[in-house]
């Protein structure tokens, strides 16, 4: 899905001008392979079968707490190219934003996020196995990223994804 009305664009974008008021396009349309894509995980439809990796990073003040969204995005679609499916975009199921929120915040809480961002589809990579095989290999590769500038949030973040695979098996 897509939000429309006011956006929230990054703190950049907002500062520079970014236009107030938009509609999100009404498409369906495939993520090509291969392709990055980023989405809001708290504006997104899945099938019940792909609930495992259905993750969101955790957010730590004063780190990456803008980017948990985007970054699960880009793991949820390196694992489903992995497992041969498909991420959609559905324009049709949105969500009506009605105002931004504060830039000077955002930007404080996006920079420390910013050099990360620009590598981490790199980083991940290609992925094999099965759906959960795929998500492992996907954290592990960005614990591995962040453990070279940020070694305390790489061992958040195994923890937690420690945390959502047990709880997961248990629901299972």
């Amino acid at each position: 899905g897509g939000w429309f009305g006011v956006m929230d664009y990054d703190a950049r974008t907002q500062l520079a001008g970014a236009p107030g008021s938009a509609t999100f396009s009404d498409v369906v349309m495939p993520v090509p392979r291969g392709a990055a894509a980023t989405c809001c995980i708290m504006n997104c439809a899945f099938r019940r079968d792909v609930t495992p990796i259905m993750w969101q990073l955790p957010l730590l003040e004063g780190r990456y707490n803008r980017w948990g969204d985007i970054w699960s995005g880009l793991i949820q679609k390196r694992v489903l190219d992995a497992v041969g499916e498909v991420m959609v975009i559905n324009g049709r199921a949105s969500v009506v934003h009605q105002r931004a929120s504060d830039p000077l915040v955002n930007l404080e809480r996006e920079t420390p996020g910013i050099p990360f961002n620009e590598t981490l589809w790199r980083s991940i990579g290609q992925l094999d196995g099965t759906l959960l095989e795929a998500w492992r290999q996907a954290v592990d590769a960005m614990a591995d990223t962040f453990s070279e500038t940020d070694p305390e949030y790489a061992g958040v973040l195994l923890d937690a994804a420690a945390a959502w695979q047990t709880a997961y098996m248990k629901a299972a």
